[in-house]
């Protein structure tokens, strides 16, 4: 039996964003991959001008297939279901050193580890970005960032120095 046109539109596909160069006009262009890259496009001067302008698209192309009797894909399923726990193995040196350090600074082994692995992931993920738009790149020992010490005095520190402070 074959599903409802409501059914369709109300599916939740992943949309992408990317920006565009100057010399492709620049703005941005969102799609929707189970469409296909040129299939189902918006544009816009902004992200959200490319995703409304996609959504949109995409409405009346689900229509304009379900009409004709054609196949609509469906969002890809996440296969895996994430819990927030996993196991990974260290050298006894390493276990030892962030231990302590956690220890020093004051909080658990769990929260300190969970720091250092968010701040390392958004160096990483800013770092990419920074090399898709062709931006210099600095490097993480020249980066300053400012921490706020629990008498709200503004410090600054290099960004390697693991400062903590609890809430």
């Amino acid at each position: 039996m074959r599903k409802s046109l409501e059914y369709y539109l109300n599916l939740r596909y992943k949309v992408i964003i990317e920006e565009l160069l100057e010399d492709d006009g620049g703005g941005f262009e969102a799609y929707i991959k189970e469409f296909g890259r040129y299939t189902c496009n918006g544009y816009g001067e902004t992200p959200e001008e490319a995703y409304q302008d996609v959504v949109g698209y995409k409405e009346d192309l689900i229509e304009r297939w379900y009409k004709e009797g054609k196949t609509i894909p469906e969002p890809e399923k996440e296969e895996i279901s994430f819990t927030g726990k996993f196991t990974l193995r260290v050298p006894v040196e390493l276990h030892a050193e962030l231990s302590k350090s956690a220890k020093e600074n004051d909080i658990s082994f769990n929260q300190y580890c969970t720091y250092l692995l968010s701040k390392n992931l958004t160096y990483f993920q800013m770092l990419s970005e920074i090399k898709k738009a062709h931006a210099p790149v600095v490097p993480i020992n020249d980066m300053k960032i400012n921490i706020e010490s629990n008498d709200n005095k503004s410090v600054n520190e290099d960004y390697q120095e693991d400062i903590l402070t609890s809430a």
